[in-house]
């Protein structure tokens, strides 16, 4: 549905846009080549251009909105003063709040902000390296990220959590880190799995198009934690008092089919 075309006695809505839908994710696309950009940067405007259209319709229901709940993320630009620049698919969605606050200070006073963590299903996305467990020739396992693995990163499972989460801002364990993560998968698959720092320049060259922006995400992670500057304002599920259903890593691990990377030989790369 347009935003155009929203409901005039909708209630309550949750928006969420995405910067990979839109221009063709590659460097030789015609949206590059005639802006003569780089195609992360047509990405970033493309989707600053579907928030302030999302944000302008809610705008317009004002009288009939009751909630406006927006899926968001914090600055890297800011956080670290623009030295990492390259975070795009996170500042484009923290222009977005810029946008409101600035421009519709009574659709702000209705506005809830969701921030979701880590997609738990990332390590689908790529055969080698960014988070999916690789064997190593003793028979164990490796996972290879440009970051700590000490650092704190709230996973989470989109499919299933999001419902809940919005639920509970209508009606109103500390984060994981990497080394963790390895232990509990290696536990439920009954093998070894330890992490171990990459160069960002691996990461840079495998994941193509887009391996600058995921290793600046990296880097903004490690260095000022997944929600950067926002932490002070961000609640936790378990710090809420209601109960919030929420997946665990751990359930996570134990619902998926990890034969892809357990015998890598016989399987495909499966979509997150």
């Amino acid at each position: 549905m347009a935003v155009r075309d929203l409901p005039l006695k909708t209630i309550v809505i949750f928006g969420i846009t995405d910067t990979q839908v839109g221009p063709s994710p590659s460097p030789d696309s015609p949206q590059a080549v005639e802006s003569g950009k780089p195609i992360n940067a047509v990405a970033f405007e493309h989707e600053i251009a579907q928030d302030w259209a999302l944000i302008d319709a809610m705008a317009a229901s004002l009288s009939s909105l009751e909630r406006f709940v927006f899926s968001t993320l914090s600055s890297a630009r800011d956080a670290r003063k623009g030295a990492i620049d390259f975070n795009l698919h996170f500042d484009s969605k923290a222009e977005m709040l810029k946008h409101l606050k600035d421009e519709y200070p009574e659709l702000w006073a209705k506005t809830s902000l969701l921030t979701l963590g880590c997609c738990a299903g990332n390590w689908k996305l790529y055969k080698d390296g960014a988070g999916r467990p690789e064997k190593t020739q003793d028979g164990s396992y490796k996972v290879y990220l440009p970051m700590n693995d000490g650092a704190p990163l709230p996973f989470v499972e989109p499919k299933a959590d999001t419902g809940p989460f919005v639920q509970t801002l209508l009606e109103l364990p500390p984060g994981f880190n990497l080394g963790e993560w390895c232990n509990t998968w290696g536990r439920v698959n009954g093998v070894e799995c330890t992490f171990e720092r990459q160069d960002r320049r691996i990461i840079e060259d495998a994941a193509g198009v887009i391996g600058r922006e995921v290793a600046d995400m990296y880097q903004f992670f490690e260095e000022y934690g997944y929600c950067g500057v926002d932490e002070h304002n961000v609640v936790y599920p378990w710090d809420l008092p209601v109960k919030v259903k929420y997946t665990t890593m751990e359930e996570y691990i134990w619902s998926q089919d990890w034969s892809s990377v357990l015998h890598p030989e016989n399987e495909g790369v499966e979509a997150p």
